[in-house]
């Protein structure tokens, strides 16, 4: 667990919050992956907020903030909703001369 005391947080590991709730580290990841839980990347590890556990275990979905940032305002949205911008890997190979 780890206390982010400037902000206020309590942030747990998907292993600690697997073994507070007795359930499996897989389970954990599905639930993030389902919006049931909030997951918060910091670095490389993925870390969920307290918050998150108490709105899941009333059972109420966590509310988590978007950023509403828009940086070209004037500009209308091609993409469909969940469409990712970029392009898929794998699909071009560079030619070697």
């Amino acid at each position: 667990m780890i206390n982010a005391q400037k902000l206020g947080l309590t942030l747990y590991t998907i292993p600690e919050l697997a073994r507070k709730l007795d359930i499996g580290t897989g389970t954990v990841y599905k639930y993030i992956k389902q919006d049931r839980l909030i997951g918060v990347k910091i670095g490389r590890k993925l870390f969920i907020p307290e918050h998150s556990v108490i709105s899941f275990l009333n059972g109420t979905l966590p509310t988590q903030q978007k950023d509403t940032h828009d940086p070209n305002p004037d500009t209308p949205s091609t993409k469909e909703p969940g469409e990712s911008s970029r392009k898929p890997r794998g699909l071009f190979k560079k030619r070697r001369n």
